[in-house]
């Protein structure tokens, strides 16, 4: 028998509003969701699911995992970094540089 990769699970103080944001960002669609438990469902060939898990604690450290997104062109990121900020994301500093061709953002 073989594994596969059904959900990546993200524990969150609020699972709606960061399954609304991803969904958006990602162009997906909400799934399932509870008072606990939201899921997002890819449109594309992703081959797995996100999942956002209530928890009552608050964040206490730096992030262990990240989202690596990429656009189609400059443009298309210059619009997609806007787009982002525009429903919720943030810049992060995270010590690159301004030549650096990536941009960093912070989900909310």
């Amino acid at each position: 028998m073989t594994a596969r990769l059904v959900d990546v699970v993200f524990d969150a103080n609020d699972p709606m509003r960061l399954a609304q944001f991803w969904a958006e960002a990602l162009r997906w669609d909400m799934g399932e969701t509870s008072d606990d438990e939201v899921a997002l469902v890819p449109t594309d060939d992703t081959g797995f699911g996100i999942l956002f898990g209530l928890v009552p604690e608050r964040k206490s450290s730096q992030n262990r995992i990240h989202f690596d997104l990429t656009t189609t062109s400059l443009d298309d990121q210059n619009d997609t970094v806007a787009h982002l900020l525009e429903i919720g994301a943030e810049h992060l500093d995270i010590g690159q540089s301004p030549d650096d061709d990536h941009v960093v953002l912070a989900d909310p």
